[in-house]
């Protein structure tokens, strides 16, 4: 029998539930030539974002359990002004990672970077992990075709690099047994 989920705001705080709990697909319109793509307070609001959405709250629990229990976390989930996405502030000693989770077996999660991307061109240079539970699929897909694919199978940061030169540049997260299969991924832009 499974055990009753705990009254949400008394085993971790409310502010962590429902950022998560409401995310389902974030975008910002917005594409401007001034934005300075090395800028993640800039390129975090052209990003858009479609992932699982919702948990209930035993899950829920569980999940930040794990995360507050690594050392290098902070625990705390900030939302960036106008856009509604969130980011944990600091997770295995990572600033600013998204969480993304795909909505179901057949349809993954996606992380959109074709705002910034298509403005110019240089690196995106992407580190990704996975819940220690699980392990998902990463797919770059550059101008809608798949540039490379990874499995994220260890509990370690996987680098991955994405060269671009104003395409449209997609990151997907696939389940692979439909079981933890949370992507962490924070980023950087390098202009060219």
């Amino acid at each position: 029998m499974k055990p009753n989920p705990p009254a949400l705001g008394k085993n971790f705080p409310l502010s962590l539930f429902f950022p998560v709990l409401l995310m389902t697909s974030f975008s910002v319109v917005a594409s401007d030539s001034s934005v300075d793509m090395t800028d993640r307070e800039q390129t975090d609001r052209l990003l858009e974002i479609k992932t699982l959405g919702e948990y209930d709250a035993f899950g829920l629990e569980s999940l930040l359990d794990v995360l507050n229990a690594s050392p290098g976390n902070s625990g705390d989930i900030k939302v960036h002004d106008g856009t509604g996405i969130p980011t944990y502030r600091r997770l295995w000693r990572k600033p600013d990672v998204i969480m993304i989770h795909p909505p179901s077996p057949e349809q993954p999660g996606v992380l959109d970077f074709s705002k910034i991307t298509r403005l110019g061109n240089g690196r995106l240079s992407l580190l990704v992990n996975k819940h220690p539970a699980g392990n998902h699929q990463i797919k770059i897909l550059k101008n809608g075709e798949e540039a490379e694919a990874k499995h994220i199978m260890t509990q370690d940061w996987e680098d991955i690099r994405v060269d671009f030169d104003k395409e449209d540049v997609v990151i997907e997260v696939h389940a692979t047994a439909w079981a933890w299969e949370h992507s962490f991924i924070t980023y950087r832009i390098e202009e060219r």
